[in-house]
């Protein structure tokens, strides 16, 4: 029987059943197969690919460059078998443990918590909506999008298939909104007349620069367009509660348009940076006797995402690559980038039109993008995961409390070891936990309670100023038990 495993972007195919496992907890011949697919490839690693990289290098024995990982938000969990999605979690559950230096005794979800490693189920289920979401955008473009999108649920699926598992956790969208596979622009032609500028006329670093030099070397670009070329300053905006609007200032050489938009709420900044940059677009074409035509924008990737026309696919940037094309035949049309916050008027007054926008009333329900869809989980799971495991000792206010402090190993592990309760002298008779004699006082047990009443310390002391309580400890003589 032949039996597929999915790795990222590669496809083994085995005869041997998956019941044997090798030295690494994973099927022999899997892993050399492994071993044999993935040698000759070498390929540069993503940022986001490193957690698949550590993980496949922990349970395989390859080296980082031996591992060809393209896409591993998308593939991670996609159609990876259920043995190794076990390794996985196991291995994961192990880091943690070897992260946090926590006993065998501590349960997984304080260690997991502890050393703010989120479990894979997160990651799992946020990969799987995007994929899927991501599949449908493409609409007619697309054999399997067509093929989900006409899916009834009266139709079989395999047991634990990624579609199967997809339906039941209710995360495919039949609303995401579509993306074109086609460009809409002529790659022999290109965009004429169009001129894309992600910097100021020398490149800066905005971390790097004084806030009066950027204005000034803005201003100095912004004087030197004509009196009779046309202004348009464009900004995005996104409240705390999701609410997003964009605001839209036109300057042409016989009047000032100011226009504020509301976006679908969960939209992202980014898109309605590129919303307020379409509606800008639109709002000119009627214009006459005019040179040239200036977008200001402080949103440097939206001015990158639409220079790479050749990749765009999202219905808005589409749109605007269209007016572009239509503008820039009689006209020139250029993007510039421009620094944010430096008091520069028109971008001041685009700003504030935005967040006035998020006021609005919003008229419709407009579609997502798979992207903003992918964020929404990934913020709903991140709320989920900053809430501290149920315990009656273990009171952490946020994950990775002690991994992220300015001092040594030993002592982070300390700090770990008491908030959790599981502490190093801890020893277990009949399933009761069993502590020495206190060092200090030499009369009581020394349990995490009775040591906070020696020390005269509340236990908010290790979530408020924990390094004044590993200072008390090592006073004491207490930290050989910690």
């Amino acid at each position: 029987m032949m039996t597929l495993v999915v790795l990222g972007s590669i496809q083994i195919y085995t005869e041997s059943p998956l019941t044997s496992p090798g030295t690494t907890g994973v099927p022999s011949t899997i892993s050399n197969t492994f071993h044999r697919s993935i040698k000759p490839l070498t390929s540069s690693m993503s940022p986001n690919s490193k957690i698949c990289t550590a993980i496949y290098q922990k349970i395989f024995k390859v080296l980082p460059s031996q591992i060809m990982a393209p896409d591993p938000v998308s593939h991670f969990h996609l159609a990876i078998s259920y043995t190794l999605k076990s390794v996985l979690r196991l291995k994961t559950k192990q880091a943690a443990r070897i992260i946090t230096g926590l006993r065998n005794s501590c349960p997984n979800k304080i260690v997991l918590y502890e050393a703010d490693l989120q479990p894979l189920r997160f990651r799992g289920g946020a990969g799987l909506e995007k994929y899927f979401n991501k599949l449908i955008s493409y609409g007619s473009h697309n054999r399997t999008s067509l093929f989900l999108r006409g899916w009834k649920s009266n139709q079989r699926l395999k047991k634990n298939s990624p579609m199967s598992l997809a339906t039941e956790l209710n995360l495919i969208s039949r609303e995401v909104e579509c993306h074109s596979l086609k460009n809409c622009i002529n790659p022999s032609e290109g965009l004429l007349g169009v001129f894309f500028h992600t910097e100021l006329q020398q490149a800066v670093n905005k971390a790097d620069t004084v806030p009066a030099l950027m204005k000034q070397m803005a201003l100095q670009l912004i004087n030197e367009i004509p009196g009779v070329d046309i202004q348009i300053y464009t900004d995005g905006s996104k409240n705390e509660e999701n609410q997003s609007g964009s605001g839209i200032y036109i300057k042409t050489p016989r009047e000032v348009r100011k226009i504020k938009l509301r976006n679908p709420d969960n939209c992202s900044v980014f898109r309605s940076e590129l919303l307020a940059i379409e509606a800008g677009l639109e709002a000119i074409l009627n214009e006459n006797n005019y040179r040239a035509v200036w977008i200001l924008s402080d949103s440097r990737s939206s001015i990158q995402h639409l220079k790479d026309w050749n990749n765009v696919g999202d219905r808005t940037s589409i749109s605007i690559l269209k007016l572009l094309r239509h503008i820039g035949v009689d006209h020139e049309v250029h993007l510039q980038w421009i620094p944010s916050h430096v008091d520069i008027y028109g971008n001041e007054v685009a700003d504030n039109l935005a967040k006035q926008g998020t006021a609005e009333p919003l008229c419709s329900a407009p579609s997502l993008t798979f992207d903003e869809i992918y964020s929404i989980r990934k913020n709903k799971d991140l709320k989920t995961w900053r809430v501290p495991p149920s315990h009656d000792w273990y009171k952490r206010s946020s994950p990775g409390g002690s991994i992220g402090l300015s001092c040594d190993r030993a002592d982070q592990t300390a700090l770990s070891r008491f908030v959790s309760g599981h502490l190093r002298s801890c020893s277990f008779s009949h399933g009761n936990k069993v502590f020495p004699v206190c060092a200090k006082c030499g009369v009581a047990s020394a349990s995490p309670e009775h040591i906070l009443s020696c020390l005269r310390l509340s236990r908010e002391t290790f979530e408020t100023d924990p390094l004044l309580a590993l200072d008390f400890l090592r006073v004491s003589g207490l930290m050989d038990g910690v």
